[in-house]
């Protein structure tokens, strides 16, 4: 005997599924979780992105009742991290320190792993590291207009060091060039620290790294810093301008990072991890710690954090095709 369903009765039945699905999950949720979380984290051990995840899960671990376990798995430009972690299962067990290198490498790289965009689901921004223009104090240079007025007038004059093409200290240059018509010549260093070194000894004119590992050498005066390269003063150089400020309105470039996870990841865990999550590095302890790295907590929302992913992803790429910068 063959039964047919009216129109009525089926939108009643996707209703009932659509009701159990979601009391199933909810319930899950509830329980989660239920074993340890891995955390990957793309990056090396004593790195900032693995001292921040590592203050951060022992925070959370408190709350939740679970160890977060941080997994380093750097390599080929944060690409082999973000790999793993994009084919993870979707259940709220393995968590990604999604950072800027993933907006970066969308389009530097000619093939990936997995898709920025789709793979991911963005829950916070947790924190946002400055970068900052620093220059030799030798220099006859005090301010970004300076830099840019007298990059015009000694053409060659002017390099900058980076870790190599398409990196953050490369692009940030890249971005400043293409924005003001700089005279400025990029040098590449396979040991980033060497540049450093060359720019404190004269041989390379500035550098624009990530703020925390060059203030002990801007304290002691050996680099003069120009500006910071976020939306913001620093808390750290209160009286060092912005980009922005010092005269390139709409420049900002920062060193952020977040949480995501795998794209499927049931809502309500989502939900649960961006609430630890943000009352973790808000907390006073965490916050302070965060402060004395150097970087700003930040505790977006999951809309916000997916709106700003996107617009880095927009921006890098940009700036990466005018750099010409292309790796296959």
């Amino acid at each position: 005997m063959r039964f047919r369903c009216s129109r009525f009765d089926r939108a009643v039945l996707a209703v009932m599924v659509a009701f159990t699905a979601l009391v199933a999950s909810a319930a899950f949720a509830q329980r989660y979780p239920e074993k340890p979380i891995r955390w990957i984290v793309p990056g090396s051990a004593g790195s900032y992105p693995d001292a921040l995840a590592r203050l951060v899960a022992a925070k959370v671990s408190e709350s939740i009742g679970q160890p977060i376990v941080i997994d380093n798995r750097p390599g080929a430009g944060t690409n082999l991290g973000t790999a793993i972690a994009a084919r993870a299962p979707a259940d709220g067990y393995t968590l990604f320190l999604h950072a800027v290198p993933v907006a970066i490498n969308a389009s530097l790289y000619a093939k990936l792993d997995y898709d920025a965009r789709k793979d991911f689901v963005p829950i916070t921004q947790l924190t946002s590291v400055s970068n900052v223009l620093v220059i030799n104090p030798k220099l006859p240079i005090g301010s970004v207009r300076e830099l840019i007025a007298y990059s015009k007038t000694n053409p060659g004059g002017v390099q900058f060091a980076s870790a190599g093409s398409g990196t953050t200290a490369h692009l940030a240059g890249q971005l400043l060039k293409s924005m003001t018509s700089a005279d400025m010549t990029h040098v590449p260093y396979s040991n980033f620290n060497q540049g450093i070194t060359d720019v404190i000894s004269g041989q390379v004119s500035m550098v624009i790294p990530n703020l925390p590992p060059v203030l002990p050498q801007i304290k002691a005066g050996l680099l003069k810093p120009l500006a910071v390269t976020g939306a913001r003063r620093s808390a750290t150089l209160p009286d060092v301008p912005t980009v922005a400020e010092a005269g390139v309105p709409g420049y900002e470039v920062s060193s952020w990072h977040g949480l995501a996870v795998p794209t499927g990841t049931p809502a309500p865990i989502v939900e649960r991890l961006y609430t630890e999550f943000v009352r973790a590095v808000r907390s006073p302890d965490v916050a302070a710690k965060i402060a004395e790295m150097g970087a700003e907590v930040i505790a977006s929302s999951p809309s916000e954090y997916a709106a700003y992913v996107n617009s880095e992803i927009d921006k890098w790429a940009k700036v990466v095709r005018e750099a010409g910068a292309r790796i296959d």
